[in-house]
């Protein structure tokens, strides 16, 4: 999701990129708050939109509730 909304800021590639972007997350009130409204932002602009997006996550979530 974040990719398609174009804030990468949150994305990383291994394990222990996750945890140092969750502890920063946890720790940095600024942080966590800037990430917040950027977030609320992009989706707005990029995301909240998007029809292929919305296809894609019913198809995700019909996916999941099959495999219960």
């Amino acid at each position: 999701m974040y990719t398609q909304m174009k804030h990468t800021d949150l994305i990383v590639n291994n394990t222990s990129g996750y945890v140092e972007l969750v502890l920063r997350l946890l720790h940095n009130e600024t942080y966590q708050a800037e990430q917040s409204k950027l977030i609320e932002l992009h989706y707005a602009q990029d995301l909240h939109q998007n029809e292929v997006v919305a296809l894609e996550w019913l198809q995700f979530i019909h996916k999941i509730v099959k495999s219960e």
